[in-house]
């Protein structure tokens, strides 16, 4: 079976990191003809040359395939060439999706990654409805989460064509060392990993941060629009400035959070972020927003504290019963890491997705007979 996976990568986040793991994890289960198609945008391009040689370097076949701005049709020509002996089309985003549409020769099976939407703006919303419209031209949609699914059924995508395939662990992450609770010895280090965008609600964050009376050291590590942003509010606020740090791309998760006591994610909007994951399996109490499939990965007081969207001072409140109750919570929290990494393994993902694949090939080939 010969499968081509496509992906119009931004900053190395969720999406960008399951197809890495996600595709190391396939081609080690012994799926023949197993490339990643990766597009180089002009305006960005070292997000695209930063996955081609990441996967490269797990001995992933990725080619890099050039794009121009938002259309472009040498880009269609590049993918056709590609994805002429494909049996299997497995797209990550809107744009790949839309792209595998045009590129796609008579026959191949189409599947599709839904990685969650971020409503970050009108053009992306428009982006995302576009992507609910085109599903109904693909044979399986992958969703993170049951939340995920009932959206995406909402939204008038069959059923028939939903399944539930949850982010792994990813293999890469290293093993489970133990935690030490946090005293008052020392400040409370917060930190948050991935899109620094607006969706993320780490402004809000920052407003319960500024009302702590906590002693706090606040780390946001990642990349995004928000950044600039974000940046500059820290800048100007005396209560921020010296506890609020930005130190960009975190490449070693666990090294990034190896003296982490919090993981926040107070997303406005979520799926199943991969950050929150990564955090749960190295047993790292979490405060999170009640959305998306966070109350999957967060169970309320064992491994960390869940709150309503938006509201500074329900996540201010989070925080304290997590530093008063810290030695509680990081026991749950690593009980919940063990379990979880037998659980979401990278190897599960793929024998899952393989036999997905088997199954849309087999009645592509039917409806074909």
């Amino acid at each position: 079976m010969n499968v081509l996976h496509l992906i119009a990568p931004g900053p190395m986040a969720g999406a960008e990191r399951v197809v890495l793991g996600g595709t190391a994890a396939l081609a080690a289960l012994g799926v023949v003809g197993l490339t990643v198609a990766v597009f180089v945008d002009t305006r960005a391009p070292e997000h695209g040359s930063r996955l081609v040689a990441s996967l490269r370097a797990l001995g992933v076949t990725a080619e890099p395939v050039a794009m121009a701005g938002r259309a472009d049709p040498r880009a269609v020509m590049a993918l056709r060439a590609l994805a002429l002996k494909a049996d299997v089309l497995h797209t990550h985003g809107y744009k790949a999706l839309a792209y595998g549409l045009l590129a796609r020769r008579r026959g191949t099976a189409l599947v599709a990654s839904d990685h969650g939407e971020t409503a970050v703006d009108a053009r992306v919303r428009g982006y995302e409805q576009l992507q609910r419209w085109l599903y109904r031209r693909v044979d399986a949609i992958l969703a993170v989460s049951s939340p995920a699914v009932a959206a995406l059924a909402r939204a008038g995508v069959s059923q028939s064509r939903l399944h539930l395939v949850p982010n792994f662990v990813p293999p890469d992450l290293g093993p489970l060392t133990a935690r030490t609770p946090w005293t008052d010895a020392r400040p409370l280090h917060v930190a948050t990993l991935g899109r620094l965008s607006p969706e993320k609600g780490l402004g809000v964050l920052l407003d319960a941060v500024a009302a702590s009376a906590l002693p706090l050291r606040v780390t946001l590590f990642g990349d995004g629009v928000e950044r600039a942003t974000l940046a500059a509010r820290v800048a100007s606020d005396p209560r921020l400035a010296p506890v609020v740090h930005l130190p960009g791309f975190a490449s070693d998760v666990a090294a990034a959070l190896a003296d982490v006591d919090v993981l926040a994610q107070p997303s406005l909007r979520e799926g199943m972020p991969l950050a929150v994951l990564e955090a749960v399996a190295l047993g790292v109490p979490v405060l999170a927003s009640r959305v998306g499939a966070l109350p999957d990965l967060v169970t309320e007081d064992d491994n960390g504290v869940l709150v309503p969207p938006g509201d500074a001072a329900a996540l201010g409140a989070g925080l304290t019963r997590l530093a008063q109750s810290h030695a509680h919570f990081t026991r749950g929290a690593v009980a919940t890491a063990q379990r979880l990494r037998t659980e979401r393994s990278a190897d599960h993902w793929a024998h899952t997705v393989v036999t997905l694949y088997e199954a849309v090939t087999r009645r592509r080939e039917a409806r074909a007979a």
